[in-house]
């Protein structure tokens, strides 16, 4: 086992194993264009340039592809407005308020998405914008100017299934918790720092905070990595070797990709960055 200091305080991970003739590696991203994300660990970028397959959450350009069809998921169904989700007319007020502010004239159409994609805009809205990419379509980037193959462990549409199944009153809990404690602005600074310092533990507590329930974990986290680490594993045994890059929260804890890549018998030690 892991001990828990190494496992909360490592971005970048070498995954072995007896039946493999090489090593794969896991990196935990955060989907930001902050230039700080971007050095957390520079062996990220060593590895990234031998291993000849990178294998994110999603084929972003194939996701990409199918960006159009995304809006029938992002909108709330039946008629359905976001002032239906809320008893209190002051939650109501009170979230309109910041939508309006922080989105401009994309606020005032809000009122027909539903609160996950608005929590999502919220977060791109305050995140600084140093770098055209995000983290994780520069690796892909990258990787495909290299002509190495560029794949995904999951689907687009297996990705919006999961949020499809947190009930809309969940959604707006998180949104309204999200509003209420300015987490979308305040903690996304502090957010940025944990990650930079290579805290895993830190990332997944304050994710945490905004207004998950079991429920809410259970469709965007677990569920999720025991479909990716599967898809790992078979990946991995059918070769070549693999940089795998997926987010952060998706590493750490019980349930996190470390432990069960470790039940499935593999070794996972993390890797140092080269400069320190």
């Amino acid at each position: 086992m892991l001990p828990a200091q190494r496992t909360e305080h490592a971005l970048l991970w070498r995954i072995t194993s007896p039946d493999l003739p090489a090593s794969s590696y896991l990196y935990g991203t955060v989907h930001s264009r902050d230039g700080r994300v971007f050095h957390a660990n520079d062996s990220l970028w060593q590895v990234a340039a031998r291993m000849p397959r990178l294998i994110g959450e999603l084929d972003n350009d194939e996701a990409r592809g199918g960006a159009m069809g995304m809006m029938k998921n992002m909108t709330m169904p039946d008629g359905r407005k976001l002032k239906d989700l809320y008893d209190d007319p002051k939650d109501l007020a009170r979230v309109e308020a910041v939508l309006k502010e922080e989105l401009g004239p994309a606020g005032m159409m809000a009122d027909r998405l539903k609160p996950f994609w608005l929590m999502a805009m919220l977060i791109e809205e305050q995140m600084p914008k140093d770098s055209s990419a995000v983290l994780d379509d520069m690796l892909q980037q990258r990787a495909r100017r290299a002509g190495h193959t560029v794949a995904g462990l999951e689907t687009l549409q297996e990705q919006l299934d999961a949020v499809e199944a947190i009930p809309l009153k969940d959604q707006a809990g998180m949104l309204l918790d999200l509003v209420k404690h300015d987490l979308y602005s305040k903690d996304l600074e502090k957010l940025v720092k944990a990650y930079a310092s290579q805290d895993l533990g830190r990332v997944l507590r304050m994710m945490e905070r905004t207004g998950s329930t079991d429920l809410v974990d259970e469709q965007l986290i677990v569920q999720r990595n025991i479909r990716m680490a599967t898809r790992m594993d078979s990946l991995m045994q059918q070769g070549p070797p693999s940089l795998f890059a997926v987010g952060a929260g998706h590493l750490p804890g019980d349930r996190g990709l470390l432990k069960l890549l470790q039940e499935r018998g593999y070794s996972v030690l993390p890797v140092a960055p080269s400069r320190r």
